[in-house]
């Protein structure tokens, strides 16, 4: 009986969920959760949803992906009235340290923002599997983000762990209690990166040139 925890990884593409899928298959099931509607338009969206279903089958046994539907989002304007006061404060935080930042590099504030969003919809994720089944103990979740040369894994740690705690099932009877639990990476580590490259390469998946949002076009 396979007794591997779960781990839902939110996968901003096919090449950087390579490494990742090959560092944690061996300890996690994992199930591949991409949102990208922080992507400048369907057409991209759909071109790297298309090089991330190549890797699940190719290298994850084609497990069950969890999916966003594309609905673009303006940044500086989202809707959150339907969240929980502890995401609202996150996000209204990022929003306010992310405007006037548009023309700043690729990892820079203004990515702060669309890290905690892909990041809290794994957490949304992963409640939504304990409601479903509860033999769940505890379930993890982590990025593809880190492989990118041009992403600081240090910050992206700290808003997994602003992730974490926006998640209603990590308390219990009033005691701290974590059941859906970050797990911080470094996938460019080691070569992660040059490695995610010539995996790319042998499976022909697309390879984007920019980071998906429309201001990382302009960079």
């Amino acid at each position: 009986m396979d007794k591997k925890p779960t781990l839902i990884l939110a996968a901003c593409c096919g090449p950087c969920a390579t490494v990742a899928i090959e560092q944690l298959s061996s300890r996690y099931n994992i199930i591949i959760a991409f949102w990208g509607n922080n992507l400048e338009s369907l057409e991209e969206y759909n071109k790297r949803l298309e090089a991330l279903k190549i890797v699940n089958e190719k290298l994850n046994n084609n497990a069950p992906m969890r999916v966003e539907d594309y609905k673009q989002i303006d940044f500086n304007n989202l809707d959150i009235s339907k969240e929980n006061e502890k995401t609202k404060f996150v996000i209204d935080n990022f929003q306010r340290s992310t405007l006037n930042f548009e023309t700043d590099p690729e990892g820079s504030h203004r990515c702060r923002l669309c890290y905690f969003l892909r990041l809290q919809n794994a957490v949304k994720i992963a409640d939504k599997i304990f409601k479903e089944n509860s033999k769940y103990e505890y379930i993890c979740f982590a990025t593809t983000l880190s492989t990118s040369p041009h992403k600081d894994s240090a910050m992206i740690d700290i808003i997994g762990g602003l992730a974490q705690d926006t998640s209603p099932h990590n308390t219990f009877n009033g005691y701290p209690r974590t059941y859906v639990s970050y797990l911080p990476t470094n996938f460019k580590g080691n070569g992660g990166f040059n490695k995610s490259v010539v995996m790319s390469k042998k499976l022909c998946i697309y390879r984007q040139t920019f980071c998906g949002c429309k201001y990382s076009n302009k960079n």
